[in-house]
């Protein structure tokens, strides 16, 4: 409970970290299903590298996905909400097993650090809405196949092809 500060890249390394717990007593962090969170859960620090998933979905309401963050995770699908913000160096930099990137946004992330998809040799095309404007996404070719949308403040829907998937509450 008496951690206050995560340096970039003190994780990094740890390749058989399945989850990250953190104490309930810490008012500095948390952790949501083994992801490493601030305490308010706007910035996304940590992904477990060794975490045993195919998928994720990036909450809504994370702002921030950190530096390196998903470095060198096993992940081969990511779908990032609409709230994200800011996209640090590296965050997803070393996914060797990363196929799929979903992004779901009405107004796209603002600020985007470099390498943010380095050596993500079987990542060759970003999916983003249709309404996207640029033929590119942080050095990657998209996709501009989904359909998303709103129901009200909380609730977002996408549309893949024939899948339809609903986030959110409310």
């Amino acid at each position: 409970s008496s951690i206050k500060l995560i340096r970039n890249g003190a994780l990094t390394n740890c390749h058989y970290l399945q989850s990250i717990e953190v104490d309930l007593t810490n008012n500095y962090f948390e952790s949501v299903d083994g992801v490493l969170f601030d305490q308010s859960k706007e910035t996304l620090i940590q992904y477990p590298i060794g975490k045993v998933s195919q998928s994720y979905r990036i909450e809504v309401g994370t702002k921030r996905i950190r530096e390196g963050a998903f470095q060198y995770s096993t992940l081969q699908s990511i779908t990032i909400t609409d709230t994200i913000e800011s996209i640090e160096n590296n965050a997803f930099s070393d996914c060797l097993s990363l196929n799929e990137v979903k992004f779901i946004f009405d107004i796209e992330p603002s600020e985007r650090g470099y390498d943010v998809f380095r050596n993500t040799p079987l990542l060759e095309v970003v999916k983003v809405p249709k309404n996207y404007e640029s033929n590119t996404f942080c050095g990657k070719e998209v996709s501009k196949e989904l359909y998303v949308g709103r129901c009200g403040d909380n609730v977002r829907w996408i549309i893949d092809g024939n899948e339809l998937n609903i986030y959110g509450s409310g």
